[in-house]
């Protein structure tokens, strides 16, 4: 075999590297008490570049927890995390998150707000101004292209998520956490912000990590749904979806595939719950 052969193997061997690699993670929490509550256990996960990854389980799974870890916010007990094949150490700024809430300061603009991750980085606070065009080339890809003048309490919650997606997105982070992101939202406004999370992944193609309760939702927006079991939270089943992008809410959503998917996925967690009360 020839050296460039060799040299075309390693180059395939570094491009095959998973962006998130988990590998028997487990992480315990002590109590006030000194009680002690596992809340995940030997997880093993694998995330590809540009991937969108749903996770859904019960409440109490350690979905959050799990989130935590890759976020860098948490430490692992036990087990391998590793972002980009480097071990998870603390945050890191190819991580964005977005939680259930927008959590947007109210006396800031929604320019200001976006805007903010960079002028806490930048070492000269007085050139904050420098990224306005970038931020508000950003809120224009999310349909907030007008708003940028106002503030939290004159948009909607679901014009307040966008901003949220976009103050996570503003320093062009590798990965984007998404914790609930539209727990809090009506139900018709959380089925569009699903069509428009679709529209804004395929434009930025980052790696997407969402946690939800909704089965729906997952199926609806995910390459994978990976399914949790009760605490301590382990990997039930990592289900494929191979619906066809972009996905439209009212056909997708009465597509056969999605129906079965659906079904599947809901039976597995009404037989985890069911294992656990016994």
């Amino acid at each position: 075999m020839s050296q460039g052969a060799n040299k075309a193997t390693g180059e395939d061997k570094i491009a095959q590297q998973p962006l998130i690699a988990a590998t028997g993670i487990s992480k315990v929490y002590r109590t006030v008490s000194g009680a002690r509550v596992e809340a995940i256990a030997g997880i093993d996960l694998v995330i590809d570049d540009g991937d969108f990854v749903c996770i859904v389980g019960p409440s109490g799974c350690g979905k959050s927890s799990l989130l935590r870890l890759v976020a860098g916010l948490d430490t692992v007990t036990s087990g391998r995390l590793t972002l980009a094949g480097a071990p998870v150490r603390g945050p890191s700024r190819e991580v964005g998150m977005v939680f259930q809430n927008a959590t947007l300061l109210p006396w800031m603009t929604v320019l200001e707000n976006v805007g903010l991750p960079l002028r806490l980085a930048s070492a000269d606070p007085d050139k904050a101004g420098d990224d306005d065009g970038l931020v508000r080339e950003l809120l224009g890809v999310v349909g907030l292209g007008g708003f940028s003048d106002k503030y939290p309490y004159e948009l909607s919650g679901g014009m307040q998520q966008r901003a949220a997606i976009c103050r996570a997105l503003v320093r062009d982070p590798k990965v984007l956490l998404m914790d609930e992101p539209f727990g809090a939202l009506d139900a018709l406004t959380r089925e569009r912000m699903n069509v428009e999370l679709q529209r804004i992944w395929q434009a930025s193609r980052k790696t997407v990590l969402l946690i939800t309760h909704s089965i729906a939702e997952a199926v609806f927006l995910g390459d994978r749904v990976v399914v949790m079991s009760p605490r301590p939270g382990r990997i039930l089943q990592d289900f494929p979806v191979e619906l066809e992008r972009p996905r439209n809410f009212a056909e997708t959503t009465g597509h056969p595939e999605y129906l079965q998917l659906t079904r599947e996925i809901r039976a597995l967690l009404d037989e985890s719950s069911g294992e656990e009360a016994q």
